[in-house]
C-alpha cells in the first residue's frame, strides 16, 4: 500500500508538469487557428470587394498611372526608412558610439524585410539589426538589443498616436462629428492620464534626490519591478531555446538599456517628432499613388486608411500583412465613400511598391551586412567617436 501511495505521490509532479506545458501549446494552438480564420476571412472580404471590379478596368486604370508621380511614392518609401534610421540612431548614440546613418539605414531596411518573409516571427528583425549593431560597434549585444526594443516602443506609439490623431481629422472630413468627438476624448483622456502618471514618477524621484529619503526608494521599487518583468520575460524566451536564446541571455543589459532610454525626456520628444514625420511619408506616399491615378481623396482620409492597414496587418501575421493590409484599407475606403476602382488601384499599386523596394533594397542590404562589407570601416570609425557614459548602477 506505501509503495501504492509512493507512485501516486512520484507521479503526481510529472503529472502537474505535463498539464503545465500543455495548456500554453493548446492556447497558443487555438491562437494560431483564430489567427488564420481571421486571416481567411479578411482574404474573402477582399476577394468580394474586388470581385465586383471588371479585371480589365482595373488593369486600364493602373496602366494609365503616371510614372513620374509614382517614381515619387517610391522615394517617399525609401526616405520613411532613412528617417527611421535616424531615430534610432538618436538612442544609439545615447549608449555608444553610432556607426554612420548610411549602415543604420542598411539595418533597418534589412530587418524589415526579415519580418516581411518571416511573419510567424517578428522578433527577427529586432534580433537581426541588434547583432548587426554590436557588430558595427563592437558593443555589448544586450546593450545594442535594448536600442532596438526602445526604437520599436517608440514605433508602436508613434503609430498609434498619428493614427488617433488621423482618424479623428477623416471623421471631421466625411461629417462624422460625433465619432471624431467621441475619438478625440478618449485620446485627450488617455494624454491626461499618462502625462499625470510621467509627472508623478517624475515627482517622486525628484523628492528621493532632494531629499534622500524613502521616495527615491519607492521610485527605485516601482523601477526594478518594472524591469524585473522584463528581465523575467527576456529570461524566459531565452530558457525556451531557438536561435534568440544567446541574445535574450543578455536581458538585463537590454531591460537596463531601454528603462535608461526611456526617461530620456528630451530623446521621447525628438522620437515623437521623427515617428510623426514617418507616418506622414507613408500616407504621403499612397496619396500620391492616388495622385499618379488621377484621383485625390483628403490626405488625412488616406492617413487614417494607412494606420487602419496598419494595424490589420500586424495583428494578423500574414506576410507583411499580405492580403489582410488590403482588405482593410479597400474596405476602409469604400466605407467612407471612395469609388471602389480608384481604392483598389491605389491600394495595389501602392502595396506593390512598397513590396518592392522593401524587398528588393532590403535583400541587397542583408546581403551587404551578413557579407561584413565596409564592416571594418564602420568598426573604425564607430571607435574613434567617444562612448557616451553608462548609466550609473542600481545601489
Amino acid at each position: 500500500m506505501s509503495e501504492t501511495a509512493d507512485d501516486s505521490r512520484a507521479d503526481a509532479p510529472g503529472s502537474v508538469c505535463q498539464a503545465g506545458v500543455g495548456r500554453p501549446r493548446l492556447r497558443a494552438r487555438l491562437a494560431g487557428v483564430a489567427k488564420w480564420a481571421l486571416v481567411a476571412l479578411a482574404l474573402l472580404l477582399a476577394a468580394r470587394l474586388i470581385g465586383g471590379i471588371g479585371w480589365q478596368d482595373l488593369a486600364a486604370r493602373l496602366g494609365a498611372a503616371r510614372w513620374t508621380l509614382l517614381g515619387l511614392a517610391l522615394a517617399a518609401l525609401l526616405l520613411r526608412y532613412a528617417v527611421w534610421a535616424w531615430r534610432w540612431r538618436l538612442a544609439v548614440r545615447r549608449v555608444s558610439a553610432p556607426p554612420p546613418l548610411g549602415r543604420l539605414f542598411l539595418m533597418v531596411v534589412a530587418a524589415a524585410a526579415v519580418n516581411h518573409l518571416t511573419p510567424g516571427a517578428r522578433v527577427l528583425g529586432g534580433v537581426l539589426r541588434g547583432r548587426h549593431l554590436a557588430r558595427a560597434d563592437g558593443g555589448s549585444v544586450g546593450r545594442a538589443y535594448g536600442s532596438v526594443l526602445y526604437d520599436q516602443i517608440a514605433h508602436q506609439a508613434a503609430v498609434a498616436g498619428v493614427g488617433a490623431l488621423a482618424v479623428i481629422a477623416a471623421a471631421t472630413a466625411v461629417g462624422r462629428y460625433r465619432t471624431a468627438a467621441l475619438i478625440a476624448g478618449a485620446v485627450a483622456a488617455a494624454a491626461v492620464g499618462v502625462a499625470l502618471w510621467l509627472r508623478r514618477r517624475a515627482g517622486a524621484g525628484g523628492q528621493g534626490i532632494q531629499g534622500g529619503g524613502d521616495a527615491a526608494g519607492e521610485s527605485g521599487t516601482s523601477s526594478d519591478r518594472t524591469r524585473g518583468r522584463l528581465a523575467r520575460f527576456l529570461a524566459e524566451r531565452a530558457a525556451s531555446g531557438g536561435r534568440a536564446r544567446r541574445l535574450f541571455a543578455h536581458g538585463r543589459e537590454a531591460v537596463d538599456t531601454v528603462a535608461r532610454l526611456l526617461g530620456d525626456r528630451r530623446l521621447a520628444l525628438d522620437a515623437a517628432a521623427l515617428g510623426f514625420a514617418l507616418s506622414l511619408l507613408y500616407g504621403l506616399a499612397l496619396w500620391t499613388v492616388f495622385a499618379a491615378l488621377g484621383a485625390g481623396p483628403n490626405f488625412f482620409v488616406v492617413l487614417a486608411v494607412v494606420a487602419v492597414g496598419t494595424v490589420a496587418g500586424a495583428a494578423l501575421g500574414t506576410p507583411g500583412g499580405a492580403g489582410t493590409t488590403e482588405a482593410a484599407m479597400i474596405a476602409t475606403f469604400t466605407v467612407v465613400g471612395v469609388d471602389r476602382l480608384d481604392a483598389t488601384a491605389a491600394t495595389l499599386l501602392f502595396r506593390g511598391l512598397h513590396y518592392l523596394s522593401l524587398l528588393t533594397v532590403g535583400s541587397a542590404a542583408l546581403v551587404v551586412l551578413e557579407s561584413g562589407l565596409g564592416g571594418r570601416r564602420a568598426q573604425a570609425a564607430a571607435a574613434a567617436r567617444p562612448v557616451p557614459a553608462a548609466a550609473p548602477a542600481d545601489p
